[in-house]
């Protein structure tokens, strides 16, 4: 009896799988367009992703770690699906702007996309999120960054168009 309940079970969560793989994009179709290096960091085994399903909404996200042993560290996120929470954040910052002591939060366009910047003064991550498309973010997260400039710069190496090309194919 306890065997036929596992085994009903173990198929009830694969069909789940199939179902949230179908619903939200597939963070491993993003892994090929990854950059090696990103800000002269160079890409590492600390990765992580998944496709996620909660109350009939579903997203994905794929992290990707970097570092290199004179600057330090820094993470590249894409995240894909209106549902997911960092973007309904992200749209909730629109036409945000403010200066403290502490950091430097303002929106901003980068590359003809929308964008939002925080750059925390001190040793606390920075962030610099840009939406390639209305459905999707990509983030950088970084400590390692002094300048408005230089969080901005890392843009340079991230796949923006390949990363809404892949999720428009969805």
């Amino acid at each position: 009896m306890r065997l036929k309940h596992l085994v009903i079970l173990g198929l009830a969560c694969s069909l789940c799988l199939v179902a949230c793989a179908a619903i939200a994009a597939d963070y491993n179709d993003w892994k090929p367009i990854l950059p090696e290096e990103v800000g002269g960091m160079e890409i590492t085994d600390s990765q992580e992703g998944a496709n996620v399903e909660q109350g009939g909404r579903s997203w994905s996200f794929l992290k990707q770690g970097y570092a290199n042993a004179e600057d330090g560290s820094l993470s590249l996120s894409l995240i894909y699906g209106s549902d997911a929470p960092p973007i309904q954040q992200f749209k909730s910052m629109q036409q945000f702007s403010m200066e403290t002591e502490e950091k430097t939060a303002k929106t901003l366009e980068i590359e003809g996309y929308s964008a939002y910047l925080e750059l925390q003064k001190g040793d606390r991550d920075s962030y610099l999120v840009i939406s390639p498309r209305e459905d999707s973010i990509v983030v950088v997260e970084t400590d390692t960054v002094d300048s408005e400039e230089e969080l901005v710069s890392l843009a340079d190496d991230v796949p923006l168009e390949q990363f809404a090309a892949a999720v428009e194919q969805e």
